[in-house]
């Protein structure tokens, strides 16, 4: 019956995977019964598993990553104490100001013609003008629901989605035990877990609705930023999200934020995938590191995973 006429009418292969997400949320009744032994891969794993879009972009773009790696960890960890009327400046704005300035050293070098003799690969990933993107985007866009025609089911693309809904599952299970610890919040009981991947789902639904090419899941980078600016509020979310609504059917905005060169959010994942990371490692503190089982049990997880 879903194929027939909740999928044709709903948004094609993206809802399976929505209703799948619900259907799902007895799993999350048992994260009540998650040790910490068996949250320190999922949380740790969150971050080591995006480790290859951080560090190993340097050699892209040496010029511009390291100043970006080194200026992000001076601004927040060595004058994070630096406050404008009682406002850590640094520590909140570390990682807008870094990007402002490394942003703008990206385009004296490509305005200098630093890069027109090296390699396509280097230009692709260094130049700070993407090939007249900005000229090229509508000044206003507005996206609506079926713009790219009627939604249509296939089965195989369903359950190729089932299967990424579901390893999902698990990332955003860490990501959600990540995201308290680091913002020194109370542990999320499983009925929030539930809550929040319930809404993940609807989230990957309006992905189908809106034609995108690609669904809903945790930001990884956010929960480290969280980590890093010390702020834990509802209200930056909402503001942060309706800024995202704003901006996207500004064309010329999302080019312009299109064209920073990849780089500079590699150097940035160095350090935010790096906390969620450590942040799952912590747990071990809650266990017995004295066993050889526990030894095993994690030493496992981490390779095999």
């Amino acid at each position: 019956m879903i194929p027939s006429f909740l999928v044709p009418l709903m948004g094609g292969s993206d809802v399976s995977p929505s209703l799948l997400t619900f259907k799902s949320l007895c799993y999350f009744k048992c994260s009540m019964f998650f040790s910490p032994l068996g949250m320190v891969p999922v949380s740790a794993l969150v971050g080591f598993g995006l480790f290859d879009r951080g560090f190993p972009v340097v050699g892209h773009c040496v010029e511009i990553e390291i100043p970006m790696l080194i200026l992000f960890i001076v601004l927040s960890q060595y004058l994070k104490n630096f406050k404008t009327r009682q406002l850590p400046i640094l520590e909140r704005f570390a990682l807008l100001i870094s990007a402002t300035v490394i942003w703008a050293y990206a385009h004296l070098l490509t305005a200098s013609g630093a890069y027109k003799h090296r390699p396509e690969l280097t230009q692709h990933s260094c130049r700070a003008d993407k090939a007249n993107l900005i000229s090229s985007a509508p000044w206003i866009k507005i996206r609506y629901p079926l713009e790219w025609g009627a939604p249509t089911f296939d089965a195989g693309h369903a359950f190729g989605m089932m299967a990424v809904v579901l390893v999902s599952l698990i990332e955003s299970t860490g990501a959600y035990k990540a995201a308290p610890r680091l913002a020194s919040a109370t542990p999320p009981p499983a009925h929030v877990l539930s809550r929040g991947v319930g809404w993940q789902g609807i989230g990957i639904l309006l992905s189908g609705l809106f034609g995108t090419l690609t669904g809903s899941t945790v930001s990884v980078e956010n929960v480290g930023l969280l980590g890093s600016t010390r702020v834990g509020s509802r209200r930056v979310i909402q503001i942060s999200a309706g800024f995202m609504i704003f901006f996207s059917m500004l064309g010329k905005f999302g080019a312009l934020f299109a064209s920073i060169p990849f780089p500079i959010f590699a150097a940035a994942y160095c350090v935010l995938f790096g906390l969620v990371a450590s942040q799952g490692l912590s747990f071990l503190q809650f266990t017995n590191m004295n066993s050889s089982r526990n030894f095993f049990v994690i030493g496992i997880a981490l390779v095999l995973s």
